[in-house]
């Protein structure tokens, strides 16, 4: 990584075809500018959240940008452990090794610390003599349960645990949920974390006949689904909806839904929870 952000900084200016003096306009003096640039001080958080709309970036991309144009090891192993969808036992330990390897070298990282303490916990769970509620307890929830407000990230772990909390644990967990979430309507990137999430729950609550329950938090994923134009979920939003009321109709647009935009393993899943509960109720 380069840590000379100031002629990173400079290098993006340039390349933009901007003065100094229009970018420092009349909100920050051409001096700290001209100091930043010469890696002789680093800016407050105000001012480079300043320069970085100036030259029409993100923090995110100015970093990016900073590591030449590739994610570090570990953005990219966070990106890798938060997007992960079915994964196999091997898939889990082997991340719960990269994580070790980069706390070896960045020991003060939380974001890392965290996400493998989950997948240690999700390891643990599938160990049939296990207890759900100490493992949670002792990994996760006892952290999580003190915060006064439950940001981004907080949110994420308690989604890769939520299949795991007693159901009468879950109903006191699913309403926090809500009452988080509703802080954050307005930001966009927790949209798909809140779409994971009440999916998680349409599933949990059907599963022990909780029909109110289910119904509530599928018409929560068929409407956000619509409005992020997520189709995988408002197909299994319809589904969910569609068992929890008895509609077939319903369910089959779920399934159509699934087959036209080839969610081939979704589909698979779905189909078998929609078999399920028609044997249960035979």
């Amino acid at each position: 990584m380069r840590w000379d952000y100031g002629s990173v900084y400079k290098e993006i200016r340039r390349a933009k075809q901007l003065s100094q003096k229009q970018v420092c306009g009349n909100h920050l003096n051409r001096s700290t500018l001209v100091r930043f640039e010469n890696n002789e001080t680093v800016p407050s958080y105000e001012h480079m959240h300043f320069l970085l709309q100036q030259v029409d970036m993100t923090f995110e991309e100015f970093e990016y940008i900073c590591y030449s144009y590739q994610p570090s090891q570990s953005q990219k192993l966070l990106y890798e452990i938060d997007n992960l969808k079915f994964p196999s036992r091997e898939k889990m330990e082997e991340l719960v090794s990269q994580c070790q390897e980069v706390l070896k070298r960045q020991p003060d990282s939380v974001p890392i610390r965290r996400r493998m303490l989950v997948l240690q916990a999700v390891l643990e769970l599938q160990e049939p003599s296990k207890n759900s509620k100490d493992i949670i307890d002792r990994l996760l929830w006892r952290e999580l349960s003190a915060y006064d407000i439950w940001y981004h990230n907080d949110i994420r772990l308690v989604g890769s645990i939520i299949g795991h909390f007693p159901i009468e644990t879950l109903e006191i967990v699913s309403d926090l949920l809500l009452k988080h979430l509703e802080k954050f309507g307005d930001y966009k990137n927790i949209q798909v974390t809140a779409l994971s999430l009440y999916r998680q729950l349409s599933n949990i609550f059907l599963n022990h006949h909780l029909t109110e329950k289910t119904q509530f938090f599928a018409e929560k994923t068929i409407q956000l689904a619509k409005e992020q134009k997520r189709y995988d979920y408002l197909a299994t939003g319809r589904i969910y909806l569609g068992l929890a009321t008895d509609d077939e109709q319903l369910i089959q647009s779920g399934v159509d839904l699934l087959t036209i935009t080839e969610e081939h393993e979704w589909l698979k899943r779905m189909q078998h929870i929609i078999d399920t509960q028609k044997n249960s109720s035979e």
